[in-house]
């Protein structure tokens, strides 16, 4: 891995770095955020107030001018949301899929027909799930499986 752009310790910078109480790493004497000044630095501009630098991968902490990409606020909160809804439809599955397994299991043990119809009934749901996103992500919610944006 290459530490010249991330925050950690093998950073040789890393002693001018800390983390901000959103957890993304600023200059201890200008308090600007690290990702913002390598954006600008990129792009030879400043960055315009309705503008956001976007980490590629999800990494915070990793500020490569590769990982880096300035979006429009607007657009920026569109592709959130979508990330979200993916996230969402993911985590669901995963749940579903894992308890269709168990199911399964169950009925190979014991041949029980209801373990098998439990099966079935949870891998139907993990096909009709996607087609309702905000549905599905109330229920994540009030089963606390998500927790909500402070």
């Amino acid at each position: 891995m290459n530490y010249k752009f991330y925050y950690h310790k093998k950073n040789p910078k890393f002693k001018e770095m800390e983390l901000n109480k959103k957890g993304y790493p600023i200059w201890k004497d200008s308090r600007k955020t690290i990702h913002k000044t390598q954006a600008e630095k990129k792009y030879s501009r400043e960055l315009k107030p309705n503008e956001v630098v976007h980490h590629i991968d999800g990494d915070k902490l990793n500020f490569d001018y590769n990982n880096l990409i300035i979006l429009d606020r607007q657009d920026h909160n569109l592709m959130e949301r979508d990330m979200w809804k993916y996230t969402n439809v993911m985590t669901l599955h995963f749940i579903i899929l894992f308890s269709a397994y168990i199911f399964l299991v169950g009925y190979l043990y014991s041949k029980n027909i209801y373990f098998i119809s439990a099966t079935l009934f949870l891998l139907l749901i993990a096909l009709i799930a996607p087609l309702f996103p905000k549905t599905l992500r109330k229920l994540l919610f009030k089963f606390r499986i998500l927790e909500k944006n402070k």
